[in-house]
């Protein structure tokens, strides 16, 4: 096989591996599903790009991107952070400003409520897995601030908690 196939191949491997890592929201330590990897992936390509498989892993884990755990494929941080840029925004910050927004779009004033249906079946799966591994802490913030109160099955905003968003 030409070296600039070879190349080529490694670097769209590569590619592949990473997009699926991030397709699936993964964190750090967050394995390939070996089915995914041998049953779909590898039968999916023809034999030549399937050779370059070894070295576009080889070449992932010389970057810091990603480590072989016997069978396993995982994700490390740098892989996450790479995946998963701040953009100069903490992941904190950024699950507070969605909450607060969610508040404000929907026109809540104190007293009333955001579901927590919305903030764990609609907000959560947009996060990524710095985000989310931050959620439970800034909801607590937020109560611990007095911008909001814990309510059975919502999150009730507080008067400060309005002047907040709504200046």
């Amino acid at each position: 096989m030409p070296k600039s196939s070879n190349t080529r191949y490694i670097k769209q491997i590569k590619q592949d591996i990473l997009n699926k890592f991030k397709k699936d929201c993964s964190g750090a330590g967050h394995a390939l599903p070996k089915v995914w990897v041998e049953q779909i992936y590898l039968s999916q390509l023809e034999e030549s790009k399937r050779q370059a498989f070894p070295t576009a892993v080889a070449e992932l884990q010389e970057e810091g991107l990603l480590w072989r755990n016997t069978d396993k494929l995982k994700l490390t941080k740098k892989g996450v952070d790479t995946l998963f840029p701040n953009n100069g925004v903490s992941p904190k910050k950024k699950v507070k400003d969605g909450i607060l927004e969610q508040f404000k779009t929907r026109g809540l004033k104190a007293n009333q409520q955001l579901p927590f249906g919305w903030l764990g079946f609609d907000y959560y799966p947009t996060l990524n897995p710095k985000q989310r591994a931050v959620f439970q802490q800034v909801i607590q913030e937020l109560i611990n601030d007095g911008w909001a109160e814990f309510n059975w099955d919502a999150l009730r905003l507080t008067a400060l908690g309005e002047r907040q968003i709504y200046g």
